[in-house]
């Protein structure tokens, strides 16, 4: 018998809350972005997106725009702190027996969200997540990261795509 796949979406789902918006304030809050030029960019950015004058790609890219410059190993301790005092204590009541009752239910658990992978990584571990499609983010040649998306934002339409794709790369189509 094959195994069912339940997949999971985290913000405002699992999550009492959005990453990017977390992550955000987070980074404002630690001076690490100024809160006086990003917060109008970032209320304007999600105004278009709403509007429909902003492409998933441009939004997407935004928000990982956040991440431009440093390497992985350079954010990882703010990432860390960010997860342990922003998001996992806003993680809803009842999502640990939710994923305990499919787990001893023999389903196979994925965690699918359009924020990027690079911040949703430790809370999907944190949750026991063994498989996460999240929007990926482009590197360069040294391990900086660009600020920008890698293949497909892992939203709307692009779920699917990158769900499928996954299912085909484990012999599942």
């Amino acid at each position: 018998m094959m195994q069912s796949l339940a997949i999971f979406d985290l913000d405002h789902t699992l999550l009492d809350g959005d990453s990017d918006a977390l992550w955000c304030a987070f980074l404002i809050d630690e001076g690490v972005l100024d809160g006086a030029s990003f917060g109008p960019r970032n209320a304007e950015t999600e105004r278009g997106y709403r509007a429909g004058s902003i492409s998933t790609q441009a939004f997407c890219d935004f928000y990982i725009g956040t991440l431009a410059g440093r390497t992985s190993a350079q954010w990882q301790p703010l990432r860390q702190r960010f997860v342990d005092e922003r998001v996992l204590p806003r993680i809803k009541p009842g999502t640990a027996a939710l994923l305990r009752r499919h787990r001893q239910q023999g389903d196979l658990l994925m965690l699918s969200t359009a924020t990027n992978r690079f911040i949703t990584e430790p809370t999907a571990s944190a949750l026991g997540f063994e498989h996460l499609i999240g929007t990926d983010c482009e590197t360069d040649g040294q391990g900086r990261f660009t600020g920008r998306t890698r293949g497909t934002p892992n939203m709307r339409a692009g779920k699917i795509e990158n769900l499928s794709a996954w299912l085909a790369a484990r012999g599942q189509t």
